[in-house]
């Protein structure tokens, strides 16, 4: 478990550096399939990880505003 809570502290720090104010989630996954599946299985794996951080409550090293912005993104 030590190893998920790591390693989602390191990307989210990733995520939320690089985020748009306004992601058009629908058009990254179409823009995805068409890309090829590789694409699209990263996707999954950002879900994935944003699902877990979102349950286990990992404490994040983020400004608050951005990180309202960016799960008011996810949450839609």
């Amino acid at each position: 478990m030590r190893h998920y809570r790591r390693a989602a502290r390191q990307y989210s720090r990733l995520l939320y550096t690089k985020i748009a104010d306004d992601v058009d989630w629908q058009r990254m996954e179409t823009e995805a399939v068409l890309r090829g599946t590789s694409e699209l299985h990263r996707c999954w794996e950002v879900s994935t990880l944003v699902n877990f951080v979102l349950e286990m409550k990992v404490e994040l090293a983020i400004p608050r505003s951005k990180r309202d912005l960016w799960l008011s993104a996810v949450e839609a």
